[in-house]
């Protein structure tokens, strides 16, 4: 994908330049001319890299951007898109047309002759019915639910893909479906070319269970586990200083139960298992601490079940008969009765939120680039995974 510059002048505009020259040399230096004139008419000529003449592609979308200023336009029939009035130096394009590929730059609109009002440069895009372009294909994955066992995709991921060519490197992008995937397809060389792929960063909200905050001085049942989304950085693995916190918390049970508070000068129960079976029913609790209670007025005490990860329906009341101790209680001793409704579509008491089977990202790079040779009219497949991402807050427990 060859680059040409051509520049434009106007006879007009030659002659009336001169003359300013010629008059008021020892008014204006070079320099103060050239600041004098600020801004150039740009023009970016789109051609078909494909075909043997060149052709023009008309009703490319061309996108310019120039510090702060994005300025779009689309080519004309002679395949040309126009930004009049824009600033000398640099600035980075996009270009991308129906059934061609699409590719982006840097470049630098050059001063050479402080007389010039003008500037083209040409671009080569290709077309994808081109059969020596190499295709590569792919699905990008990624953690933003960490209470399930599935790799969620992202839409809208665009990927940059720098070519070497025998004109120099250039850039070609490619942007996920709905379902995470993507392809692009690349010019190379006719003896293969070297490929670099650049994954963006993304700040993505992700689901995470936790105890507490790290800085809480408060344990279980004051402060109850939890599940937010907290944003979170997606990156490529980059040392790892960035990469300490991707672990996730481990240790968060999907399910609670919170026993009603002791009388005055008692302990409260605390309840630190859930049992459950595989039909979803809650079967029992576990305790930490037995609590002294005289129960309500009828001598009962209610028990509350919480899932963090759905079913209902539970509900666990104790009589306490001559008991005080609940743990003792619960256990039926002495003249006390419990009364147990398991509730249904309660999560396995083994599960643990926060699943600990996709800790990092697979893409460990300091250049974050991965590379791979391709040769023309090849396929090859890209998969990636960013994993549980590299940075989210790291006061949790």
């Amino acid at each position: 994908m060859m680059k040409h510059k051509f520049k434009l002048f106007t006879a007009s505009l030659m002659i009336g330049l001169m003359t300013l020259s010629i008059s008021c040399k020892e008014q204006f230096t070079e320099e103060e001319a050239l600041k004098a004139q600020q801004l150039v008419d740009f023009a970016l000529f789109v051609y078909n890299e494909s075909s043997e003449g060149r052709e023009p592609v008309p009703g490319a979308t061309v996108t310019f951007i120039q510090g702060t200023a994005k300025i779009e336009a689309t080519t004309d029939e002679s395949g040309v898109a126009s930004f009049p009035g824009v600033k000398f130096g640099g600035f980075v394009y996009t270009v991308t047309a129906e059934n061609f590929t699409s590719v982006t730059d840097n470049e630098y609109i050059y001063p050479e002759d402080i007389r010039s009002s003008q500037e083209t440069y040409s671009v080569g895009i290709y077309s994808i019915a081109d059969e020596t372009l190499a295709t590569i294909k792919g699905k990008i994955q990624l953690e933003t639910d960490l209470t399930n066992d599935t790799r969620e995709t992202m839409e809208g991921i665009t990927l940059r893909f720098r070519v070497n060519l025998n004109n120099g490197d250039k850039v070609f992008t490619a942007t996920t479906d709905a379902d995470g995937n993507y392809e692009v397809k690349v010019p190379v060389r006719n003896y293969g070319s070297t490929v670099y792929v650049q994954y963006p960063d993304m700040l993505v909200g992700q689901k995470i269970a936790y105890n507490r905050l790290d800085s809480d001085p408060l344990y279980f049942p004051e402060v109850l586990p939890k599940i937010e989304t907290i944003e979170t950085l997606f990156a490529m693995y980059t040392g790892y200083s960035l990469n300490a916190n991707n672990y996730p918390v481990t240790n968060v049970y999907p399910i609670y139960a919170i026993a009603e508070p002791a009388p005055a000068g008692g302990e409260t129960a605390v309840i630190d298992y859930v049992y459950t079976n595989d039909d979803g029913e809650i079967t029992g609790v576990s305790f930490d601490d037995g609590g002294d209670y005289t129960g309500d007025a009828d001598g009962f005490v209610n028990i509350t079940f919480t899932s963090l990860l759905g079913g209902s329906g539970a509900t666990l009341q104790i009589e306490l008969g001559d008991q005080t101790d609940l743990e003792d209680a619960y256990f039926e001793n002495g003249t006390a009765v419990r009364t147990l409704v398991g509730g249904t579509g309660y999560p396995d008491d083994n599960y643990r939120l926060n699943r600990i089977g996709y800790r990092g990202p697979s893409v460990n790079t300091q250049s974050r680039e991965q590379n791979f040779y391709l040769y023309p009219g090849t396929i090859t497949f890209n998969h990636q995974d960013y994993g549980t991402g590299v940075v989210r807050p790291d006061d949790l427990d």
